[in-house]
């Protein structure tokens, strides 16, 4: 995949949503045709303002991924 979304069991009290759009191009430990559903990562966030401006909420990204398993 070129992007997809991050579900985070992480409950971040100042953040509306804990599902998180990445780009397979911010995976720093493996390709983008090894990802896999499922796969445990650990991650950085930052504020999307051209979505959060879409869809008039605060939005986030994943960046700097880095898969765990």
């Amino acid at each position: 995949p070129e992007f997809g979304f991050i579900t985070s069991t992480q409950e971040y009290s100042n953040k509306e949503w804990n599902n998180y759009n990445f780009s397979a191009s911010e995976v720093l430990n493996r390709q983008k045709e090894d990802l896999v559903e499922g796969m445990r990562v650990k991650f950085h966030l930052s504020y999307d303002s051209f979505r959060s401006k879409k869809y008039n909420v605060p939005l986030y990204r994943a960046r700097k991924i880095t898969v765990l398993d």
